[in-house]
């Protein structure tokens, strides 16, 4: 009887060992895979040409609606709410001497300042969600998933994005740059 007992904890013990081991090695895989998603540096691209527009880095992070969000479609996003956060640090490598594009008539002078407008696709398992950005935009945009934002030239910003989806749903996510011009749209 001893040695069934004995063989019993044997094969439970290297059983549960496997376990662990594939446990493991899953969560290393899964790790890889994250690390292949990692976020890069780039430009944007802006009419499929490069921008001078950086950017530099690109995380998302769970936080708690602090305030209830009125969207223009009569929707809303009540207080307490889980929203994605997306924040991103930008820079601005338009100068003087080579400005962003020009949209008509600049509302300053030609100093290398940007007015871009962005918009983020987010994607779950079936393919890209709508969501509406939260966050007030520097200037008026035609779109609730656009975000307007101004940069001197030269300057790096770090802009946090509050986003109206379900962050558990969302596996990735892109960055698009709209429009950057030296003026405001129109």
């Amino acid at each position: 009887m001893k040695v069934k007992s004995r063989k019993f904890a044997l094969i439970t013990g290297a059983f549960l060992i496997a376990i662990m081991a594939s446990g493991a090695l899953i969560g290393i895989l899964n790790l890889l895979a994250q690390n292949a998603e990692a976020f890069t540096p780039h430009y944007l691209t802006y009419m499929e040409v490069p921008s001078k527009i950086y950017i530099a880095s690109a995380t998302t992070t769970n936080i708690i609606a602090d305030q209830t969000y009125h969207l223009a479609d009569g929707q809303e996003v009540p207080k307490g709410n889980e929203l994605l956060q997306l924040k991103v640090d930008l820079r601005n490598d338009y100068t003087s001497d080579t400005p962003p594009p020009s949209k008509g008539t600049p509302v300053s002078p030609v100093d290398g300042t940007a007015y871009i407008c962005l918009s983020i696709t987010l994607y779950n398992k079936n393919g890209a969600v709508t969501a509406n950005i939260l966050s007030p935009s520097d200037f008026s945009v035609p779109s609730p998933d656009e975000i307007g934002l101004v940069l001197a030239s030269r300057q790096t910003n770090s802009v946090n994005i509050n986003l109206g989806a379900n962050p558990a749903d969302i596996s990735r996510f892109e960055v698009n740059l709209v429009f950057v011009g030296d003026s405001i749209l129109s």
